[in-house]
């Protein structure tokens, strides 16, 4: 299966603030209260990935302009970036 909506980071903070806030409500994805965590500290905001794969949700436009969001794809390149500059480069 391919991930349809993926957010996370490399964070200073190790607790797992975005499990349990994905709520889908009439195949719209609910932004607001995860755009309030991305926005609780400049940790969070600045090292937040988000990617979306297209024509999946009914409000993916609001996904991508409110949370910056990518595709899939790209998030998790930069995620495996991020992964990579924090642990050393993996095989």
């Amino acid at each position: 299966m391919s991930p349809l909506f993926v957010i996370g980071g490399c964070y200073q903070r190790k607790n797992p603030f975005f499990e349990n806030q994905i709520k889908l409500e009439n195949n719209k994805l609910k932004v607001r209260r995860l755009a309030e965590i991305r926005e609780e500290n400049e940790d969070i905001k600045a090292n937040t990935i988000v990617g979306v794969a297209a024509d999946t949700f009914e409000n993916d436009d609001e996904i991508r302009e409110t949370l910056h969001a990518d595709t899939i794809g790209k998030a998790f390149e930069q995620l495996k970036k991020e992964v990579d500059n924090y642990y050393g480069e993996s095989n």
